[in-house]
């Protein structure tokens, strides 16, 4: 990836960041000349976010951006509202059951974290059944019309399907592998419905960023958009993040806000990264997301 599109992903994140953390979309989008304009709207079309651009600047882009983006934000809402729909019917059915679980990834982040629907793809839903559960629940789910095979994987049973909609129901995250769940559970915030409860802001961060390491960092933008949204949220307790970090064995995401400082530059209260980059790490970085090669979770570890 050369120098130049090194340079045009730096201006994407950093729109992204002004649009996400300093409210000021439209203002930013003035001071750009027409030139950078029309690059951040090929650059958006490239990274699959003009349900983002059209969110914060729908009242200013040039016509024929405004249509296109438009029409693949509605696309994008009509999914999740399909996923939704079969999400809704799931948690009734895990609440009047007494099943504990706790949706993560878009099934959580789309609905609760983003500011609208359409700026958050997802393809499936992931549901964390609490582990004593698990049996009961996947019985329920295939009496209620879920059907697909019963191969497990290292942490999650195969895909469930029903009316287009797919579910992988979790008995442990991604990259956490579980030794004490209870422990884990008792970090995690049960919500005012039965037995349903969230990941903590801080389990939350480690997951995104576990869960990208796992896939070799392949669709790093849609992580880093979820960093930036659930920092934007607030609750976090950055000590916790460490902690928990430790406790668990994962990356912590610190060191990507000194890796792509652009789009987490006005984020409030952000800890500061106090190791040194290795050398190349954020070019390797820039062209991993311009290129969506393989980044070997070896050069990210040395963190």
């Amino acid at each position: 990836m050369c120098h130049s599109s090194h340079s045009q992903l730096s201006r994407l994140l950093e729109a992204a960041g002004e649009f996400i953390f300093r409210s000021r979309a439209e203002a930013y989008w003035a001071g750009c000349a027409a030139e950078v304009r029309e690059e951040l709207c090929r650059s958006a079309v490239q990274y699959r976010l003009e349900p983002f651009f059209y969110y914060y600047l729908w009242k200013v882009l040039p016509p024929e951006r405004k249509t296109e983006f438009q029409k693949t934000g509605r696309a994008v809402l009509r999914n999740s509202l399909l996923l939704f729909h079969q999400f809704d019917s799931i948690r009734t059915l895990l609440n009047e059951n007494s099943i504990r679980f706790i949706p993560f990834k878009g099934a959580e982040l789309a609905r609760e974290v983003y500011p609208d629907l359409s700026l958050r793809r997802m393809s499936d839903l992931d549901i964390l059944i609490h582990p004593d559960d698990i049996d009961r629940a996947i019985a329920l789910l295939r009496t209620d019309g879920w059907t697909g095979d019963e191969f497990r994987y290292d942490h999650h049973f195969a895909p469930l399907a029903r009316k287009g909609v797919k579910v992988e129901i979790h008995f442990d995250l991604p990259g956490f592998h579980l030794k004490e769940p209870a422990l884990f559970w008792k970090e995690c915030r049960k919500t005012g419905c039965a037995e349903e409860y969230r990941l903590s802001p801080e389990l939350n961060l480690l997951l995104q960023v576990v869960h990208a390491a796992g896939h070799d960092w392949h669709n790093s933008m849609k992580l880093l958009l979820d960093l930036a949204f659930l920092i934007r949220r607030g609750g976090i307790d950055w000590s916790r993040v460490e902690m928990s970090a430790r406790r668990f064995g994962v990356l912590s995401p610190v060191p990507l806000f000194a890796v792509v400082p652009e789009l987490f530059r006005h984020a409030p209260c952000l800890p500061e990264f106090r190791g040194k980059l290795p050398e190349g790490i954020r070019s390797d970085f820039l062209t991993l997301l311009g290129e969506n090669c393989v980044f070997p979770q070896s050069s990210w570890t040395v963190l």
